[in-house]
């Protein structure tokens, strides 16, 4: 049986709302499957009220970035 690892890819590795990181994630770690748990709550819940625009930016940037690299990738 292949040997499975779970890499948790931090912000100061990999900035996941600029494409070009996410970019560099799928050719370095090379995954085979992908979860996003990691929408950016950087201030906490006040935060995210003060700021819904911005966090709703950076969160879908995220997930479009990785769901258009992982389609890519095939």
């Amino acid at each position: 049986m292949p040997r499975q690892n779970i890499l948790v890819p931090l912000h100061e590795e990999f900035d996941l709302t600029r494409e070009s990181q996410v970019a560099r994630m799928y050719r370095l770690l090379a995954p085979d499957v992908v979860i996003h748990f990691g929408p950016r709550l950087v201030g906490g819940m006040a935060a995210n009220r003060e700021n819904p625009g911005r966090f709703f930016h950076a969160n879908m940037a995220m997930g479009l970035h990785l769901i258009e690299r992982a389609r890519r990738a095939e």
